[in-house]
């Protein structure tokens, strides 16, 4: 067996990493190993030309923004299922789930929420929370996640940063 592979085999958590066998026997080596196994090429000095840094991978984030995406989803797949709730009895096809989206982002806007607006959400993982991350997105109003297991402190904290 190879230095390296007896290296990753004594890993046990990427925690553990600088007190484990393989750190001892291979030091950074190990880590420059393994981080060429998840990209494409070394990392370089980006020179910024958009609003987020592209990294080394060769896949760049699409230029559109969330509604644009889900369009060209629909365009694409209209009748794939895009998402099941189980418990709640919820299946939505891409051209559903638009429906649904392109609706609440009315909503919102007909509430008088407007295009920059930030609007708090508390819930738990449904249906309802993703349709509100894409309608607001749609719509051009920040959504500011509320975790429903945030303590008093942690909500207060939350909503004086928005």
């Amino acid at each position: 067996m190879s230095a390296l592979l007896r290296c990753a085999h004594s890993l046990r958590s990427v925690e553990g990493l600088r007190h484990s066998r393989a750190w001892e026997i291979c030091g950074t080596s190990l880590l420059q190993c393994c981080r060429s196994l998840h990209v494409d090429s070394q990392p370089h000095t980006p020179s910024l030309t958009s609003s987020y840094v592209h990294g080394t991978s060769s896949i760049s984030l699409l230029p559109l923004t969330v509604g644009q995406s889900l369009d060209s989803t629909v365009q694409r797949w209209p009748d794939r299922e895009a998402v099941v709730f189980l418990q709640d009895g919820i299946r939505k096809t891409f051209a559903q789930f638009q429906q649904d989206v392109d609706k609440t982002a009315a909503g919102l806007l007909a509430l008088g929420l407007k295009r920059g607006d930030r609007l708090g959400v508390w819930g738990p993982n449904t249906y309802e929370w993703i349709l509100f991350q894409f309608a607001s997105s749609k719509a051009g109003i920040i959504q500011v996640p509320l975790n429903p297991a945030y303590q008093v402190k942690e909500v207060e904290f939350t909503l004086k940063q928005v």
